[in-house]
């Protein structure tokens, strides 16, 4: 005969208020929440106790996934989510109980006199008193219950309310894995952070290869010019293309001086200046105040992106260690740009200067990073907030001194072999989810529109949002990326998309089109709240690094993606063996590297013995091969 007293529940209706009420009240040794329908069955609670007992526990679960318990009735979806949440709790943050959710439990009563109750749904209070206990190392044991669904009456739990309440104590359980796992949850978590950049590195000793491919044939008379005349300023400086590659052409001088211009070098600087991109990166997401766990996912999401291969044409090409050169550089100037502006210094901004003016002259690409620059300070201007005017005088100066000097006796260059009249609205569509995309079949061109339309919307969203909530300053570094990622894109569109339907399909353009995955992936996790909808877009994004990360390889016109794995094969056999690019055309094709100017660089590489090609052509009389060879010969000549 138990004594009942009723309590008046003093913080209004409902199931949680109810429940604080009682766990407040308590002054006994232990204290158990159980359900009042008699679905938990009272005859648990004995063992619940002699559980708490026995091992000292702070709180004891009634389980019904553990073996021995069961579960009776109840709506399916509830049902299925409950068991999911438990049981993948258990497994992967190692919470030492299959059923965190469920509200039957028995609680010492002084571990409960040391927490503040934040649940503000409903049931969930279970689980986060759950999460705190395993986050501060409190004991947790369980017991089987077999769970019968009520007989009679309506349940009032509110699934589609109460899942995003019960998503932020699920995942703050995770905490506690690192709190009682530390060394294993630390050292994995890198392992699995680590795994692309390994994958990439492999890729490079794989399949990188010291041969000249495309535009590396005026390398050897570059050298040549260094080694006769010395460094020259003009030559350093002169076009390439639309490009100024005057600190790129350093860095393979640079190769040439201590390698004998070996290409697997070049190769490997992009991989260093790829691996410096994502740590800066993963600087700046340690930085945020989310918990450990959305700091993870966003770190992961990003270095599947960052080392996503669907950019295999700049890894395993050496002279587009130009490319991946600004990638760093833009985003050392972002991450400076935006710590001067929210520390007011102006030092930052010079140095922030200073490296964007040198990827400007690294790439076109690189000049993208002032008009990145300007919309910030304009978004700054519209949403109120304060910025210091000296600041952009600096950035303002320095833009109008890079673009005077950077079209200083300027050539203009066009790759455009058609005419742009008569593109209409569904061609650029089309090549603005293609690019967005990267390098990806035609076939799936309604999917990637939509996703491509779903992208922009979240960015344009994103961006309104940060306005309206004055939150500009703070998202400087994103907001730098996506929007120099965005203009890339557009400049891609309309200065390329007119040689041929793939003209956008080009994976050396990823590098740059992530930018806005990027950004907005940081947008996203910096500054999430814990409801259904930031949930479900942080999701997505999510999906889109891991969508990257899974089809690295350009496919051609109607083309599977399963078909994948046997174009990289077939791609890299031809690579080696016929110096086939890697939109699977050869030098024969190109009017800049036609047979006589071929011929004439291979004898400057045999003349000097740089290491390149030495060991194919050494006994090959390349005169015999070159001289006056039509297209075919050069097409499928093997060294």
């Amino acid at each position: 005969n138990l004594p009942v007293v009723l309590i008046k529940n003093k913080y209004g209706r409902g199931a949680l208020n109810a429940i604080k009420t009682g766990l407040e009240s308590s002054q006994e040794k232990y204290t158990v929440v159980t359900m009042a329908d008699l679905s938990d069955p009272p005859s648990v609670i004995n063992d619940m106790y002699e559980k708490a007992e026995k091992e000292n526990a702070d709180i004891v679960c009634a389980s019904r996934y553990m073996k021995g318990g069961s579960q009776k009735g109840g709506p399916f979806i509830k049902s299925l989510m409950s068991r999911l949440a438990g049981v993948s709790l258990h497994l992967f943050a190692r919470v030492p109980t299959y059923d965190s959710t469920n509200s039957f439990k028995l609680y010492r009563t002084s571990f409960l006199k040391k927490q503040t109750i934040e649940s503000s749904g409903g049931f969930e209070l279970g689980l986060e008193l759950v999460a705190k206990a395993y986050a501060g190392k409190a004991k947790i044991a369980e017991v089987p219950t077999a769970w019968t669904d009520r007989a009679a009456g309506k349940s009032n739990f509110k699934v589609a309310a109460w899942t995003p309440k019960y998503l932020k104590w699920y995942f703050y359980a995770f905490k506690g894995l690192f709190v009682n796992h530390k060394k294993i949850t630390l050292t994995l978590a890198v392992l699995i952070l680590a795994a692309p950049a390994v994958r990439c590195f492999i890729f490079i000793r794989q399949f990188g290869v010291n041969v000249l491919w495309a535009d590396e044939w005026e390398l050897p008379a570059l050298f040549e010019n260094v080694k006769n005349c010395g460094l020259q300023f003009g030559v350093l400086f002169q076009q390439h293309n639309e490009h100024r590659i005057f600190f790129p052409k350093l860095l393979h001088i640079a190769n040439m001086l201590l390698f004998d211009y070996d290409s697997k070098i070049g190769m490997y600087c992009s991989y260093v200046f790829l691996l410096s991109s994502w740590l800066l990166i993963l600087k700046y997401i340690s930085g945020f105040k989310t918990g450990a766990g959305f700091k993870f996912i966003t770190a992961l999401a990003v270095s599947l992106l960052c080392f996503n291969l669907r950019q295999f044409e700049n890894i395993l090409w050496a002279f587009q260690s130009a490319w991946i050169l600004v990638f760093l550089c833009l985003l050392s100037s972002a991450y400076l740009f935006h710590k001067g502006l929210q520390k007011t210094n102006d030092v930052y901004i010079l140095m922030s200067a200073i490296i964007a003016v040198i990827a400007s002259f690294s790439s076109a690409q690189g000049l993208f990073i002032w008009f990145a620059f300007m919309s910030i300070f304009f978004l700054m201007f519209l949403s109120g907030e304060k910025f210091s005017r000296n600041h952009f005088i600096i950035i303002a100066v320095a833009a109008v001194i890079v673009f005077s000097a950077y079209f200083y006796d300027f050539t203009p260059r066009t790759h455009n072999t058609g005419s742009a009249a008569g593109k209409g609205f569904m061609f650029y569509a089309d090549a603005y989810s293609r690019t967005l995309y990267g390098a990806v079949s035609s076939s799936y061109g309604f999917i990637l529109t939509v996703l491509s339309c779903v992208l922009t919307i979240l960015s344009i969203s994103a961006v309104v949002y940060l306005a309206r909530t004055r939150k500009i300053k703070e998202n400087i570094f994103a907001l730098a990326l996506m929007f120099t990622g965005y203009i890339f894109i557009f400049s891609i569109i309309f200065a390329r998309s007119h040689i041929r339907a793939s003209a956008v399909s080009v994976s050396r353009y990823v590098t740059f089109t992530q930018l806005c995955y990027l950004g907005l992936i940081l947008i996203m996790y910096r500054n999430i709240s814990f409801s259904l909808r930031k949930y479900a877009l942080a999701a997505l994004i999510f999906f889109i690094a891991v969508f990257e990360f899974i089809q690295p390889y350009q496919l051609r016109e109607g083309q599977k993606w399963a078909d994948s794995r046997a174009y990289i094969a077939l791609m890299v056999k031809n690579y080696k063996t016929t110096y086939k690019n890697m939109q699977g055309s050869d030098i024969g094709q190109r009017r800049r590297w036609d047979a006589e100017h071929t011929s004439s660089q291979i004898y400057i590489i045999d003349k000097n013995k740089w290491s390149v090609f030495s060991d194919r052509y050494a006994n090959c009389n390349y005169k015999k091969y070159f001289s006056g060879a039509d297209d075919a010969d050069i097409r499928y000549l093997s060294f």
